[in-house]
């Protein structure tokens, strides 16, 4: 149960206590739930355009210089959301296209997202994948199936995940099962049960996980009991003790029990909607403690802090000590709420075993809109002489162009020769040479007729709000797009 924990320089050492080890979880999972609250912590950013080309280019550590890899084009629904993308391999000799198309339903959620690829042109396309996503009723952005086909000749369901939820008559949650597809048919790997208290509150929550050593069995994952809540839903789903310490579901007291005896004591404080400190105190001396904090508010910069104590013996000396393994994940943000840095820092009884992250450095235009970002990796050491040094290794940077207003159709093809956007009740054509525009109703009615010797914008003043079809014609090509006034 502690191989990860008394692999490398525990050989001397015995360890006392397992109850807080049983919660230690190095997963990269937990940070981007965090970034994720935060987003929604941080202050709304409005974003104005986006972008209708992203040209992406790796780092050439040998030579030293950018190498462009790929160009995607972008095509916006009108609430913002993208309908579809177009990338062009650029070091394919062919220059191959991969284009995924989206669907949402009436909440802005995507439920469909199908790839296609093609030759250089982009006359046929062929499609390769679809993923589906369905959503819970009440948890609005708990995906309750996952689902992924290949096609050949039509559509073949490969693999899927799905959820099954049961709600009592007050709404509230009292069975999770997770099930994942098994040789065409849905079996349950976890599940979790929670009790309702006579005042028609979640009590108790208990989860478990399918396990396999020889044969299958069931393994008690988490099992709390007497639950406090300091704000709660009446939706707790968490598989792991940190899902209780933010988010909609927080306890403020409680006990954790495993192989049914109660084996400590569950206590949180929290100042706000996402700062808080949350403890689990074992009777046989171990500790969990998770502390989340802000770096800066104003941005939703914040700081967690993952730190478990358990009693160790020296094989040598026979001596008690504290053995403690801490995590600490930082996440900062930048005055638009873009992520500018990730940080993570791995010890063990006070030894750095890794610290670093990502770096992410933009650049923006005078409407605030990223024209380019560019990632790197860093890590810190010590020298010979005993000093921290940190070393920034460049990975991939995004050159963005093409802006489109939010709400507008941008360009269809990253081999288009010229684009078309709507911007402050004007129709803007970028094109090398002229062209012809055209605005139709859906019902056929040609409202707009323009020819532009170059580029240039139309008026769309004296025309109804409404969906139009705009037809342009330039460069040898024709554009049909729909826009939304």
């Amino acid at each position: 149960m502690l191989a990860s924990l008394v692999a490398g320089g525990l050989q001397a050492a015995e360890v006392k206590s397992l109850s807080a080890a049983r919660f230690l979880k190095k997963t990269p999972e937990r940070s981007v739930r965090m970034k994720c609250s935060a987003r929604e912590a941080a202050r709304a950013v409005a974003v104005q355009y986006l972008p209708g080309k992203v040209v992406t280019s790796v780092w050439d550590e040998e030579n030293e210089e950018w190498l462009e890899v790929a160009e995607t084009a972008y095509v916006y629904n009108t609430n913002g959301t993208v309908a579809t993308e177009t990338e062009k391999d650029l070091e394919a000799e062919d220059g191959s296209l991969l284009r995924i198309t989206y669907e949402y339903d009436d909440l802005a959620r995507e439920i469909s997202k199908v790839s296609e690829v093609s030759d250089a042109d982009g006359e046929k396309w062929f499609p390769t994948e679809k993923k589906i996503r369905e959503y819970d009723s009440v948890v609005t952005d708990f995906v309750t199936l996952l689902e992924i086909y290949s096609w050949n000749n039509d559509w073949s369901l490969m693999t899927g995940n799905r959820y099954l939820l049961d709600r009592d008559s007050n709404g509230l949650l009292t069975l999770l099962q997770r099930q994942v597809m098994y040789e065409g048919d849905y079996d349950t790997t976890a599940k979790i049960e929670n009790g309702v208290s006579g005042d028609a509150v979640v009590s108790t929550s208990v989860s478990e996980m399918l396990s396999y050593e020889g044969q299958i069995y069931w393994v008690n994952n988490l099992d709390l009991r007497d639950i406090v809540w300091h704000n709660t839903n009446g939706q707790p789903m968490g598989f792991s003790i940190e899902d209780y310490s933010r988010g909609a579901n927080r306890i403020a007291s409680g006990k954790s029990y495993y192989a049914d005896e109660c084996e400590g004591e569950i206590s949180g404080v929290y100042q706000n909607d996402f700062e808080g400190t949350f403890i689990c105190d074992f009777y046989d001396e171990s500790r969990m403690e998770i502390v989340t904090e802000y770096i800066d508010k104003e941005t939703g910069s914040f700081r967690e802090t993952y730190r478990i104590e358990y009693p160790m013996v020296d094989e040598f000396s026979g001596e008690e000590y504290m053995s403690d393994e801490t995590e600490i994940t930082e996440i900062t943000y930048d005055d638009h709420g873009n992520v500018i840095k990730e940080y993570q820092c791995l010890s063990f009884d006070g030894y750095v075993e890794y610290a670093g992250g990502l770096m992410i450095e933009y650049e923006y235009d005078d409407k605030g809109s990223v024209v380019m970002e560019t990632q790197s990796s860093y890590y810190s050491y010590e020298d010979e002489d005993g000093n921290m040094q940190q070393e920034v290794v460049p990975e991939i940077r995004m050159a963005m162009s093409d802006f489109v207003e939010t709400g507008t159709v941008g360009v269809d093809s990253p081999a288009a020769e010229f684009t078309v956007a709507v911007r402050g009740g004007r129709l803007i054509v970028n094109s090398c040479g002229a062209s012809d525009v055209e605005v139709y109703t859906l019902d056929g009615r040609r409202v707009i007729s323009r020819s532009l010797n170059s580029s240039g914008a139309v008026s769309l003043d004296g025309i109804d709000k409404g969906v139009y079809i705009v037809k342009v014609s330039a460069d040898s090509k024709t554009r049909t797009l729909k826009v939304t006034l």
